[in-house]
């Protein structure tokens, strides 16, 4: 990811383009720091990779992450109904 990343970068040659790699949700929330240490080897959160309501702030609007959670409660609302 890195590597690509870098590549569209020296690319870009005075084009407005960014670059990260993404992870649409926190599995440990948004108010506790992404954790994954494989990718913070790699990967600066914040700077290169985005994480979380951060991410779908940058791709939507402010409010796309609370949409997607509320859609994401409801669908399992009503699946939850249809469980023996």
């Amino acid at each position: 990811m890195k590597r690509d990343m870098l590549t569209i970068a020296a690319l870009r040659k005075g084009c407005r383009a960014e670059a990260y790699a993404a992870c649409g949700y926190n599995p440990g929330g948004d108010s506790s720091p992404f954790r994954n240490n494989f990718v913070q080897q790699f990967l600066e959160v914040g700077a290169d990779i985005i994480v979380g309501s951060a991410f779908w702030k940058l791709i939507g609007e402010a409010s796309t992450y609370d949409e997607l959670l509320e859609i994401a409660k409801e669908v399992g609302q009503s699946t939850q109904a249809l469980l023996p």
